[in-house]
């Protein structure tokens, strides 16, 4: 297996695979995964009975800390660290 695992300067996006303190909260964790779902604002609101906004605020929240300037890095991002492997510390207790 460990010829089959990617170090972070071999993904795409790099930023913060490396991170050991930067985390998801848990409203963040799973508005992370509707989002590699391909779901959009309206319909992670509409799922988890939350606002648009509140789901915005999370969304950008996620953004802001790891330093991500646009969806698609986002989604980059959070595909990267869910193919890591071994996973990374932010979707180790949950499986996507």
């Amino acid at each position: 297996w460990k010829n089959n695992v990617q170090s972070a300067g071999d993904l795409p996006c790099k930023k913060c695979l490396q991170c050991k303190y930067r985390t998801l909260t848990p409203q963040q964790l799973t508005v992370a995964k509707y989002l590699l779902r391909d779901k959009d604002i309206v319909d992670i609101a509409k799922s988890l009975r939350l606002s648009i906004k509140t789901v915005s605020a999370h969304k950008r929240l996620i953004m802001s800390n790891f330093d991500l300037n646009s969806d698609c890095e986002l989604l980059q991002f959070l595909h990267n660290l869910k193919k890591h492997n071994p996973a990374v510390h932010l979707f180790m207790s949950e499986r996507l």
